[in-house]
């Protein structure tokens, strides 16, 4: 019992250290380049959500997936990931270098023990429930991962509503190429983002900003410079990055935030 239970622990600390790691290398990423990987901290709420409204197993795997999806993105253009995940069609030979993010995405977290799942994920994130996309090899419906089918309607429909600033105009959008998605998950998020549209927000100063809390609009510096993007959940860090900006004058005193509670 007691050799079950030193195992036991073993493995919930190596877990824990393991998804702090991730979540602290998808923070350094965001706040160093907001528009490429802050959107992935929407990515990982809306998955979470998803995980939850479908009773997924792992969780922790998929949100994990979620935050690191764009990890692969450092080799590919950033003017070519910036029309991307702005919603903007791309031609099929500029479509197919930017989806190369996935496999390099794959092969740097797949090198990294109890990770081979969630580079399973990132590596079929651009593969459509019908088997379109990308990689061409024939994989479809259920048997692409799990992870992968939540990123795919999860992305899409962040870069949809990037340009329609209209929750429910974007879901109507992306119900036009359903095929492309999980049927069932289809339908939760249907759930989720009708309901997350009455969410009510609030203004609060920076310094009274509280860990937990998440920004509903993206915050720009005084030149238009993207400083942090909507849906980024507060920690130390990033309070003081702001905190910093606000000392030197490069942006407001206060943010718009989710009203927590509801």
């Amino acid at each position: 019992l007691r050799q079950y239970e030193l195992i036991t622990a073993e493995k919930q600390l190596l877990e824990q250290t393991l998804r702090g790691s991730i979540k602290a290398l998808a923070e350094v990423l965001s706040l160093t380049n907001p528009e490429v990987f802050g959107r992935t901290a929407r990515y990982k709420n809306r998955v979470g959500d998803l995980a939850a409204a479908i009773d997924a197993e792992d969780a922790w795997q998929l949100e994990s997936a979620a935050m690191l999806s764009h990890i692969g993105c450092m080799t590919v253009p950033a003017e070519l990931v910036s029309r991307k995940l702005r919603g903007e069609r791309l031609e099929d030979d500029d479509l197919a270098e930017y989806a190369t993010h996935a496999a390099v995405g794959a092969d740097l977290l797949s090198a990294i023990p109890r990770l081979e799942g969630v580079a399973e994920a990132v590596r079929y994130q651009e593969k459509g429930y019908d088997g379109s996309g990308y990689p061409r090899d024939g994989v479809q419906g259920d048997k692409i991962p799990l992870g992968a089918r939540l990123l795919r309607i999860v992305a899409d429909f962040e870069a949809i509503d990037d340009e329609e600033s209209n929750p429910r105009v974007s879901l109507g959008k992306l119900k036009q190429n359903a095929q492309c998605y999980d049927p069932d998950v289809l339908t939760a998020f249907e759930s989720i983002v009708v309901g997350a549209t009455d969410r009510a927000t609030e203004t609060v100063g920076i310094h009274q900003l509280t860990d937990s809390m998440i920004l509903a609009q993206d915050v720009y510096t005084s030149d238009n410079i993207l400083l942090i993007t909507k849906g980024h959940e507060m920690t130390l860090s990033a309070r003081r990055h702001l905190q910093n900006y606000l000392s030197n004058g490069m942006i407001g005193d206060s943010v718009v935030v989710w009203r927590q509670g509801r």
